[in-house]
């Protein structure tokens, strides 16, 4: 006489937490780079991103107020200094987005961390590259990187995928990135809690003269977690 089948019970899948990140970016480079590093992260990493096609730094402020919580480990924002150097009008407005950051990080609420490149994030992509040794940076990406013109090259949707191929990556860039930074944040995270913390923000204007980021930051949030 046959046995009774016994039905197995269905396996109950356990997701991941998922650590959410909201960037806010500039412009095209930026999004461009960004939604292609996105689809490559693992399944504990998600980033949600915005571009928001410069319009000034009170258009990043007025969005950041917007998003909202929605499970988020930490917000960026990338913007440029070089919309602070040509428009010395967008002072007030700058100072204004540093301020609601300082307030929202110090009441420790979802950690808000601005990244400035300076002068802009193109330069930053060429610190992908090896061979690129400063000097003007629009010539070596229409020069040596063969792009017909800068609008080419940030419209480029693969472009984490080319800046990160052969030689090129972006520990080199972060390698090469200078001590001297315009804007740097101080911050702990705990794995435990899965929390950021953002201690301090520092202001160097004296550093506005010296090209570079803190753009590492976002990348070492990300390989933290990820290791």
């Amino acid at each position: 006489m046959a046995k009774n089948k016994v039905e197995s019970r269905p396996r109950r899948v356990i997701k991941k937490f998922t650590h959410k990140f909201y960037i806010l970016c500039e412009g095209d480079t930026e999004f461009n780079y960004f939604d292609n590093m996105r689809k490559i992260q693992p399944d504990n990493i998600t980033l949600i991103l915005k571009n928001m096609h410069g319009g000034g730094y009170s258009k990043f402020l007025e969005k950041i107020k917007e998003s909202g919580n929605s499970n988020y480990l930490a917000k960026f924002i990338i913007i440029d200094l070089d919309v602070l150097k040509k428009n010395p009008n967008e002072n007030s407005n700058f100072n204004e987005l540093l301020s609601y950051c300082y307030n929202n990080n110090i009441s420790r609420r979802i950690p808000i961390f601005i990244i400035i490149n300076n002068p802009d994030f193109e330069y930053i992509a060429c610190l992908h590259i090896p061979s690129f040794q400063g000097g003007d940076y629009h010539t070596f990406i229409k020069k040596d990187l063969k792009f017909r013109d800068i609008d080419k090259f940030k419209n480029k949707k693969e472009i984490y995928t080319y800046l990160n191929s052969k030689d090129n990556s972006y520990q080199v860039m972060i390698g090469r990135l200078k001590k001297c930074k315009y804007l740097s944040n101080i911050y702990s995270y705990n794995a435990k809690e899965k929390d950021v913390y953002i201690k301090r923000t520092i202001i160097s204007k004296n550093n506005e003269c010296q090209n570079g980021s803190n753009i590492e930051e976002l990348f070492d949030l990300i390989n933290t977690i990820i290791s």
